[in-house]
């Protein structure tokens, strides 16, 4: 799963340096201890976030590419998260019930869609969600869909910021 581009905080009653060393050797972004203290948490979540990777590739240049205008660009973004998250939840019920037909054209459309748009992030979880998913047990598929759910909200977030 692409989880392992997203930043994580490990949170631990243990003080331990070794056990730190080890999480860091994993990717860990950071590392809070119990109780948690809600400004060093802040602190830890600003960091993390400024060391992701970015969810529009190249903004300015898709931009130019596409011949669109910032707002042009921002509604078509809103347009498209709007219309996945939609989407998304129809198909999440299908897939509820075992039915995985619609799921991959999903997933292959809104992943041009998303790599012509520069969200790259989007496009590769979609495509690793159309390969892994209908054969994950149900546990697991709650967590691809999760992730999905997340990238979409990631990219309206980032359109958000387009003025």
């Amino acid at each position: 799963m692409q989880t392992r581009k997203l930043p994580v905080i490990f949170c631990s009653s243990v003080a331990d340096r070794e056990l730190v060393s080890e999480m860091m050797k994993y990717g860990i972004a950071g590392y809070v201890l119990k109780p948690i203290d809600g400004r060093n948490l802040l602190v830890k979540t600003s960091e993390a976030r400024k060391n992701a990777p970015p969810v529009l590739a190249k903004p300015r240049k898709t931009l130019i590419q596409l011949g669109l205008t910032r707002a042009e660009f921002k509604t078509l973004l809103d347009i498209m998260t709007d219309d996945a998250s939609e989407r998304l939840h129809q198909i999440g019920l299908e897939i509820g019930v075992g039915n995985f037909q619609t799921f991959g054209k999903f997933c292959l459309d809104l992943s041009a869609t998303a790599a012509s748009f520069g969200a790259e992030s989007l496009a590769q979880a979609l495509l690793e969600t159309k390969t892994e998913l209908p054969g994950a047990e149900f546990a697991k598929r709650e967590k691809y869909m999760l992730f999905l759910y997340s990238e979409i909200g990631r990219l309206r977030q980032e359109a958000a910021k387009i003025k």
